[in-house]
């Protein structure tokens, strides 16, 4: 029972912080219900690691007899179908995302929501490592962990539950009711405290955030073309050489010359048909998936789309926000020429 009071006051301090409504605290939240995330998803993959390795000592029985004459075929390959690795072992008690596959193939996850805690996990990693934050999507996401991190709790197995005392600790038995609070309630407990967690925080998965997740992916691509038009722009005022929306995706997207001189040789035809995977007809069909995204209604499902559609833009938004920086540099370098400096 310690283990799940533990767990429950953790989750209790992430709502509280998760639900705020400023940045310091919501970026505390973030980062407090990934660890409440993980600390469940390690007690369930330590779990099935222990199993494995009493699978493999069952399989090396299982062999030696198969060796002798005995035993089935069949009964091994499955033993070794349920063996770990010494690389799959140590990757998964390493790495969240190794975690999370494991629990999908347990079927202890859905797909859904290993995709969501993977980009999740990667949002808590930037602002814990690098003290970056995403503002406009940070409140959804908060909210969305919370929404998955209760629900964890009431599906994920329990496979033991100790007691020093029949009563539970206050931090317990405040959700709990009285019929509830007994040693019968035992290995439902966490299931039944999740959901409490869940109401109180007054997070459902019909937060509607689809149609704001939309929105936000309308509003980075419509940033991405503008900066792309004001460089072409920019270098058209340069140098006058025909530059426009393709040539510039193309730039970005060009093959490192084996010959430093390239740089020189290349004309904006050539960039221009480098532009590619990243077009124009890219930027429509992330249109379009953003149009389909506002029309989903189940909030884990709206951000593991959202999740894939970020994932498939954010390296050109990287490249094209660098090169519009980069412009921006060599046009105050023009001007601090220009002034003496």
């Amino acid at each position: 029972m310690k283990q799940l009071e533990r767990l429950v006051v953790h989750v209790e301090e992430a709502i509280r912080f998760g639900t705020a409504q400023d940045e310091p605290h919501l970026r505390l939240g973030l980062m407090m219900i990934d660890s409440a995330a993980e600390l469940m998803m390690y007690r369930e993959t330590d779990y099935l690691l222990r199993w494995g390795a009493e699978y493999g000592e069952w399989l090396k029985r299982a062999e030696e007899s198969l060796a002798r004459g005995f035993g089935d075929q069949k009964h091994v390959d499955e033993l070794r179908g349920k063996v770990f690795s010494k690389t799959q072992r140590k990757k998964i008690e390493r790495e969240f995302n190794a975690k999370c596959d494991l629990l999908v193939r347990e079927n202890i996850l859905d797909v859904a929501q290993a995709r969501v805690l993977k980009k999740l996990h990667e949002y808590r990693n930037e602002t814990y490592h690098r003290d970056e934050l995403r503002p406009a999507t940070l409140a959804s996401a908060t909210r969305i962990y919370i929404y998955l991190v209760c629900t964890m709790m009431t599906t994920m197995p329990v496979h033991s539950m100790s007691y020093s005392s029949p009563i539970p600790p206050d931090t317990l038995k405040k959700y709990l009711e009285p019929e509830e609070t007994g040693l019968g309630a035992g290995m439902d407990m966490q299931a039944l405290i999740g959901r409490k967690l869940l109401a109180v925080s007054g997070i459902d998965n019909q937060m509607e955030i689809g149609e704001a997740l939309a929105e936000h992916v309308t509003y980075r691509l419509d940033e991405i073309e503008a900066m792309v038009e004001e460089c072409a722009s920019v270098f058209n005022d340069m140098n006058n050489r025909g530059w426009d929306f393709l040539s510039v995706l193309g730039m970005i997207q060009a093959p490192e010359p084996d010959d430093p001189f390239d740089h020189v040789r290349r004309t904006v035809e050539d960039y221009r048909n480098w532009a590619r995977p990243v077009n124009k007809a890219q930027f429509r069909a992330w249109r379009t998936a953003a149009a389909t995204l506002a029309t989903e209604t189940d909030d884990l499902m709206a951000f593991a789309a959202f999740a894939d559609l970020e994932d498939a833009f954010e390296p050109i938004e990287q490249r094209v926000m660098k090169l519009g920086l980069d412009v921006d540099r060599a046009i105050q370098h023009e001007i601090d020429v220009a002034r003496g400096k």
